[in-house]
C-alpha cells in the first residue's frame, strides 16, 4: 500500500510501506527488520546550545526534498527564553555512521509543544510518514524511539545510540469538543525521549513523545494529527498598538505571531466591529468560530516569515471611548478559512483640541531675509497672566471611574467529592480570569478580575457575588495594597486604586505600557514593570497617586550582595512579586530568581539564584512571607520535573524539593494545614507533607486538568484551584 501526502509543491511527503492487516498489527510482537531500519535511520539525536546552557532531546525526519529535510521535535527541547541558540541533529547516533548536521528552527508551536527544524544534507534517509494510522485503540502495542537520558547513555564520541522501548496505548485524551489532544501511553518515556516518534508495529506514526508522569509508567504523546495541522499554519497571537492621529482619528497597528513553519498561510487579516450588545459571538459545537455577525472593517496583514502586520485608521467621536470586537481570519495550507475567538478592544478618540497651539510666527512660508535688521525698540513688556497650567496639578487623572453594581448572584455550584476532598465549581469563565486572585485582609472576601475588565467582589465562604465594576478597557493585573485594590487597566495604560469595600475609585495613575503590578497589604507603594522588555521598574506612591522612583536594570548590575554560581545578573524585572509582609521584591530574569529588600520606595539588590525558571509563569510566595518558589514547566533541576522551595531569607539553597510530575506550573504553601499543594499535567491537585513527601493525588474531570494557580485561604485547609477550564473551591479533611 502506497501513501502520498502533498501539502504544497515545496513539501511532498512520500513513504512506501507494506502494511499488515489490523489483526496482524495488534498481534505483532516486533517491528519487521526493514521497517525497523527505516525508523532507526529517520530518528535523530537533537542537541541545542544556548548562551549559558544546553539541552538534548529526540526528533525524526518527516519530509525530504532533495538535500532539504524537515524534522519534528518538541518545542520545549529547542526553547530559548532569550538570546541565540545553535541546533544540531545527529543521524545514526552511537554508530560508526554517525553524522552531525546543522539545523534551523523554522517554526515553534508552544500550545502543541512541537517544533519544525530544517536541515540541508546529502543522502538523507527515508522519512517517517505522518499519514494517520489505519486504526488505533486502547491496548494496542506501540514502540517508543528516542534517546532517553541523552548523552548519559553514550559509550563513545559518536553519541548515544537510539533506544527502542515498548508500551501500549492506554487512553485517548480529548478536549470538550471531542478533539484528540493527547495519547496516554503505558510504557517507558524518559527525559531525552522528548520529540521522538511513537509508532505501531507497522511503522505507522501514533504520535510524538512529550512527557511522563514522574514515578509512574504513564507517558504522554502529541497525536500525529497535531503535526499535520501545524504544517498547515495558524495564527497564535496578536499584539495591538494605538496611535492618535488627529481629532476623532486613531490608527490601529496590528502584529500577528504566526505558527507557519513551511510558509503555508495564504491570508491573514483582522476584522473590527463596534459592540452594540446584540452581536455577542459564541463558538460552534466543534469549538471553532464563525466570522463576526455584522458589517466589519477588514485590515489585511502582510505576511513576512513568522509574523504578519498591518494598520487601519478608525474614525470616531472626539474625546469618547468606543468599544469594538476584533477577530483574526486566516486561510491555511489546505485552503480552509478559519476565524479566531473574538476579543474586546477599547479605543479613545482624541479630543478636538489635541494641544495648546502657539500663535503663528510667520516663519514658514515667509522670506526672512527681507526683514529689517536693527535694535529692538524699547517699550513696555507684555504682561501675561499665569494660569498655573505648566508645573501645576492639572495633569492628575479625574477619579470618575465606572459605577459599582450591587449583586447577590450565587456563584457556588453543586458540591461533589474527589477522594476525600469536598469540592464545588464557581460559575465564572476561568479562561477570562486574570491570574491574580486576591483575598481580602480578613479573608471574608475574594476579588476576581477578568481580562476584559470586569471586577467582582465575592463573599466567603458562601461565594455570593456582592459587587461588580466594569472597566472601560482590558485589564491585566490585580493586587492588594494598604491603600486599596490596585487594578492595572492596561487598555487605558492606567493603574486604578479602589476602595476594597465599595469599589469607589480613589486614584487613576498613568503607567504607560505596564502589564503587571506588585504590592502588599502592608505597603503603600506599588511596583510596575514597564516596557516590552521589562527593563524598567516604576515605584508608585499610592497615597499621593504618582510615581516616586524609577529603576533600570543597569542600576543594579554591579551591586549584587550574593550570587549563585549558576546565576546571571539582572536583565529584566519579569513577573514582579512582593512578599505579603512588604519586605522583599522578587522578579525573574534569565531564568533566575532575583531578590530585593524594600525600604519605602528604595530597593537594595540582595541575591541572585540559580537558573531554574524555564517556562515559569509566576513566582509563588507563602502567606507568611517565609518561603518562595518558581515552578517551571521543565522543572527546576534539569533532572526531572522538580520544584525547589527556598526560604525568602536565602534563595541560593533550597529547603525542600517537590517532585509532582510533568509540567509543574503552580505551588501552594499552607502552613496552617501543614500541606504543600502541587499539580502535574494530568492532576489538578497533589498534596505533599512539609518534608516534600507525596501524600495524595487528585484526578477529576470536574476539577479540570493541570492547575495553573492555587489560592490558599488564610484559615488553612481551604483553597481555590484555577485551571484553564474551571475555578474550583476545595476543602481538605484536616485533623
Amino acid at each position: 500500500m502506497h501513501y502520498v501526502v502533498s501539502y504544497s509543491a515545496s513539501l511532498l511527503l512520500v513513504l512506501v510501506y507494506s502494511f499488515c492487516s489490523t489483526t496482524e498489527c495488534v498481534a505483532q510482537e516486533a517491528i519487521p527488520e526493514k521497517t525497523l531500519t527505516l525508523l532507526r535511520n529517520a530518528t535523530v539525536f537533537v542537541k541545542v546550545e544556548f548562551a549559558r546552557s544546553g539541552a538534548t532531546g529526540s526528533g525524526f525526519l518527516i519530509n525530504k526534498d532533495g538535500d532539504v529535510g524537515y524534522i519534528i521535535t518538541n518545542e520545549h527541547v529547542v526553547r530559548s527564553v532569550r538570546g541565540s541558540r545553535d541546533v544540531e541533529v545527529i543521524f545514526n547516533s552511537g554508530t560508526s555512521k554517525s553524522r552531525t548536521v546543522k539545523a534551523t528552527v523554522m517554526g515553534e508551536d508552544k500550545s502543541r509543544d512541537l517544533a519544525i527544524l530544517k536541515i540541508e544534507a546529502s543522502k538523507l534517509p527515508e522519512p517517517i510518514s505522518i499519514v494517520p494510522p489505519t486504526k488505533m485503540r486502547e491496548t494496542v502495542p506501540v514502540f517508543i524511539l528516542g534517546f532517553p537520558f541523552g548523552e548519559q547513555l553514550a559509550t563513545g564520541d559518536s553519541g548515544p545510540a537510539v533506544t527502542i522501548g515498548k508500551g501500549t496505548i492506554s487512553s485517548f485524551r480529548r478536549d470538550k469538543f471531542r478533539k484528540l489532544k493527547a495519547i496516554q501511553i503505558d510504557g517507558d518515556i524518559n527525559p531525552g525521549n522528548s520529540g521522538g516518534p511513537i509508532v505501531l508495529g507497522t511503522g505507522e506514526l501514533v504520535g510524538v513523545s512529550v512527557a511522563t508522569v514522574l514515578g509512574t509508567q504513564i507517558g504522554i504523546a502529541v497525536p500525529g494529527n497535531e503535526i499535520r495541522e501545524m504544517l498547515l499554519g495558524r495564527v497564535s497571537g496578536l499584539s495591538l498598538e494605538q496611535t492618535k492621529l488627529s481629532a476623532g482619528k486613531v490608527r490601529l497597528n496590528f502584529k500577528a505571531v504566526l505558527v507557519d513553519p513551511i510558509g503555508k498561510l495564504e491570508k491573514v487579516s483582522v476584522h473590527i466591529l463596534p459592540i452594540d450588545g446584540k452581536n455577542k459571538p459564541k463558538p460552534k459545537e466543534d469549538g471553532t468560530w464563525e466570522k463576526l455577525d455584522g458589517s466589519t472593517l477588514e485590515c489585511k496583514l502582510e505576511i513576512k516569515a513568522q509574523t504578519a502586520s498591518g494598520s487601519i485608521t478608525l474614525d470616531g467621536v472626539p474625546d469618547e471611548l468606543t468599544k469594538y470586537r476584533h477577530q483574526i481570519e486566516f486561510t491555511n495550507g489546505s485552503g480552509k478559512v478559519a476565524f479566531t475567538e473574538p476579543s474586546g478592544l477599547v479605543v479613545k478618540f482624541p479630543a478636538k483640541k489635541l494641544a495648546q497651539t502657539q500663535q503663528e510666527d510667520d516663519w514658514l512660508g515667509k522670506d526672512s531675509k527681507k526683514k529689517k535688521r536693527g535694535k529692538p525698540k524699547k517699550g513696555k513688556r507684555d504682561v501675561v497672566e499665569d494660569d498655573g497650567w505648566l508645573g501645576g496639578d492639572s495633569d492628575k487623572a479625574v477619579v470618575d471611574g465606572g459605577q459599582p453594581i450591587v449583586s447577590d448572584k450565587k456563584l457556588l455550584g453543586r458540591t461533589f467529592k474527589v477522594v476525600d476532598l469536598e469540592c464545588a465549581n464557581l460559575a465564572v469563565d476561568a479562561k477570562k480570569l486574570v491570574e491574580n486572585l486576591v483575598w481580602s485582609t480578613d479573608g471574608n472576601s475574594l476579588y476576581l478580575l477578568e481580562k476584559e475588565g470586569l471586577l467582582r467582589k465575592v463573599s466567603y465562604p458562601d461565594f455570593t457575588e456582592q459587587l461588580t465594576l466594569k472597566f472601560p478597557s482590558t485589564c491585566s493585573s490585580l493586587s492588594l495594597s494598604s491603600e486599596g485594590l490596585c487594578v492595572l487597566a492596561d487598555g487605558l495604560q492606567e493603574l486604578w486604586l479602589l476602595d476594597p469595600e465599595s469599589f469607589e475609585t480613589k486614584q487613576r495613575i498613568p503607567v504607560a505600557s505596564a502589564k503587571k503590578v506588585a504590592t502588599s497589604p502592608e505597603s503603600k507603594f506599588a511596583f510596575v514593570s514597564e516596557g516590552r522588555s521589562d527593563r524598567k521598574l516604576i515605584v508608585l506612591d499610592l497615597n499621593e497617586g504618582e510615581p516616586v522612583q524609577q529603576y533600570s536594570t543597569s542600576d543594579f548590575r554591579d551591586h549584587i550582595v550574593r550570587k549563585h554560581e549558576r546565576g546571571s545578573p539582572i536583565h529584566s524585572f519579569g513577573m514582579p512579586a512582593v512578599s505579603p509582609d512588604g519586605r522583599y521584591l522578587f522578579c525573574v530574569a534569565l531564568e533566575c530568581l532575583h531578590k530585593f529588600r524594600i525600604d519605602g520606595s528604595e530597593l537594595e539588590y540582595l541575591e541572585v539564584g540559580a537558573r531554574i525558571g524555564s517556562n515559569a509563569r509566576r513566582i509563588e510566595i507563602s502567606p507568611d512571607s517565609n518561603y518562595v518558589s518558581l515552578p517551571s514547566g521543565g522543572g527546576n533541576t534539569g533532572r526531572g520535573y522538580t520544584t525547589l522551595v527556598f526560604r525568602t531569607s536565602d534563595i541560593l539553597e533550597p529547603v525542600i524539593k517537590i517532585e509532582s510530575g510533568a509540567y509543574p506550573q503552580a505551588l501552594g504553601l499552607d502552613k496552617k494545614a501543614k500541606l504543600i499543594y502541587a499539580q502535574n499535567s494530568g492532576s489538578a491537585l497533589i498534596t505533599f507533607s512539609p518534608k516534600g513527601i507525596k501524600r495524595k493525588e487528585y484526578q477529576s474531570r470536574q476539577l479540570g486538568n493541570s492547575a495553573k494557580l492555587f489560592l490558599v485561604h488564610p484559615s488553612g485547609g481551604n483553597l481555590l484551584i484555577l485551571t484553564d477550564e474551571k475555578l474550583s473551591w476545595a476543602k481538605l479533611p484536616i485533623d
